[in-house]
């Protein structure tokens, strides 16, 4: 059965049965409500009499004929009174719908004179007591008895009234129609009259109203109204199937331009617009959409640009921190061969070892506009960690500018390379620093790793200089916060006639167990000792390890 509800999963056709279940029902209370309101309206309906004497008249004049020759025809008399016998007659009624109907009890066809003619049920024994009231003795002028006895008649007071009323010719209900005390039987009366309305008898007839039991109006017409009801459902399913359809297909086309425009946001084509003209829920959505994606369009063309410039100012710290100091110490070795030769032209040796660490500068100029333009790490991190990288850096700024230099690793740890890169170039921005303008004579620097994360300090004994103003001029100190901030390092510098220190601290969010066994290590370079070599530093490191 999963094939016969798969359409219903779509919103097309969820939203047409939802239409079609809402069309049905609002029908269906309708017409209940309409029903109910019928039903209250028969119900409070005024009861609407019938007259009794109106419906026995027509009888009466038919048995005028039995009537109106000299001997009266009993036999046919008997036959008509008998016919009646079965009859029932109409009280009253509610707006046509329920009626209130009396059963008959007795009949009787009298002449002029007072005497029963014909009677059902048949008369008994004579009660002289219930005898009816006539004009005569109850015996024709031949002394012959052409009358029945009369039967019991109940109330036989009001009865002789009626009876009276009708064979003296009255045409009015009040007076041939009354109901008994026991409020169910009722007696009426009509005159018999020949063609010339001369009056030759009366018809009587005694009733006994029958029980009739509440019937609904709903009740009674369910068998008319289930069908219309079956009708007015299948009417409503069709109708509400098409307009549910079409309203379901509007609204689905209308989101699927929503959806169109999203997936081309999703893909950054942000030149798709959700066209939708309407000024109901989903336009004003559509023209919001639009608005939101025109504005992410501007904030990522806003973050290109941004990007643009971060890269740009990257490169700008990279090329100071690196080339720039690189071609200064260029520029010192030269300067120092060249006033060489001007002291003693004879000492070329001396000023050719000047000009050979120039040259060596100049090779790791070279290098590192290469890493630059390939956008790679710096080329002494190059398959090294932080500790070696600064260990033979250290060294070789130690004999380019004959400063001694000291290096203490502490707990080394594997460190993500964005840090790395970050405390290298700080390291070389600050001994640069110190090379140009501390008249230091001697420095330490101080890498620990802690579960802090990692620190790294830097000590001179030059002169100082005054920090806050030092703050906005150049690049250089703006260059290390740069650095550290992007790495949400700090930076702390403090510095006084006695020296500067600078201490970076960053928190490095995965550390691993230590490379190299917790403890001391110190390298030393005096200012007046031979270079040190890669390999000779390597065996001091261990050797003090």
């Amino acid at each position: 059965m999963s094939w016969f509800f798969r359409p219903f999963r779509t919103l097309q056709w969820r939203l047409t049965l939802t239409y079609v279940l809402v069309t049905v029902l609002t029908v269906l209370t309708l017409e209940g409500m309409l029903l109910a309101a019928l039903d209250l309206i028969v119900v409070n309906a005024p009861q609407h009499s019938h007259s009794l004497v109106d419906q026995i008249r027509p009888i009466a004049a038919e048995s005028s004929a039995y009537l109106s020759k000299g001997s009266p025809n009993a036999a046919a008399l008997n036959l008509l009174v008998q016919q009646m016998r079965d009859s029932r007659y109409i009280l009253s009624d509610e707006a046509g719908i329920t009626a209130r109907t009396a059963n008959t009890m007795l009949v009787m066809v009298l002449d002029v004179h007072g005497n029963v003619i014909a009677s059902a049920p048949d008369s008994g024994t004579a009660d002289p007591a219930l005898k009816l009231p006539g004009t005569g003795d109850n015996t024709s002028s031949g002394g012959t008895s052409s009358a029945q006895q009369a039967p019991a008649v109940r109330d036989l007071p009001q009865s002789r009234s009626i009876i009276q009323a009708a064979l003296a010719g009255g045409m009015q209900d009040a007076s041939l129609q009354k109901l008994l005390p026991d409020g169910r039987t009722v007696v009426f009366a009509s005159p018999i009259e020949d063609f010339s309305h001369q009056v030759l008898g009366a018809l009587f007839v005694e009733a006994v109203e029958l029980p009739v039991p509440r019937v609904s109006f709903l009740n009674s017409t369910w068998f008319v109204l289930l069908p219309s009801a079956i009708l007015l459902t299948l009417g409503a399913i069709f109708v509400g199937t098409i307009f549910g359809w079409l309203t379901a297909r509007w609204l689905t086309s209308r989101l699927r331009v929503l959806t169109g425009a999203a997936n081309a946001w999703s893909r950054g084509d942000f030149g798709a617009v959700a066209r939708d003209s309407s000024n109901d829920e989903l336009g004003q959505l559509a023209q919001h959409l639009n608005s939101m994606a025109a504005e992410i369009e501007a904030l990522l063309q806003e973050r290109q640009d941004l990007a643009v410039i971060e890269e740009r100012n990257r490169l700008a710290r990279d090329l100071h921190d690196s080339v720039k100091q690189q071609v200064f110490a260029t520029a010192m070795q030269l300067a120092a061969a060249s006033n060489l030769l001007e002291r003693d032209p004879g000492d070329a040796a001396a000023a050719h070892t000047h000009v050979a660490e120039a040259q060596s500068l100049t090779s790791q100029a070279q290098q590192e506009l290469t890493a630059l333009i390939q956008e790679l790490r710096p080329v002494a991190l190059e398959d090294k960690g932080l500790a070696s990288a600064l260990e033979g850096y250290l060294t070789n700024w130690s004999r380019q500018t004959s400063i001694a230099a000291s290096i203490r690793i502490q707990g080394e740890q594997e460190t993500s390379l964005e840090i790395e890169q970050a405390l290298f170039r700080v390291a070389q921005e600050a001994l640069a620093n110190i090379a140009r303008h501390s008249h230091a004579t001697k420095v330490d620097l101080h890498l620990l790793w802690d579960r802090a994360g990692l620190a790294m300090t830097i000590q001179d004994n030059g002169h100082g200089f005054d920090v806050e103003r030092a703050a906005g001029k150049g690049t250089g100190l703006w260059s290390m916060r740069q650095r550290i901030s992007a790495v949400a390092g700090t930076l702390q510098i403090s510095s006084s006639t006695a020296g500067t220190q600078l201490e970076v601290r960053v928190s490095h969010p995965q550390t691993y167990p230590g490379l190299l066994p917790t403890g001391r290590v110190t390298v030393d370079q005096d200012a007046g000792e031979a270079p040190l070599t890669n390999e000779d530093t390597t065996s001091k490191l261990r050797s003090q390890a």
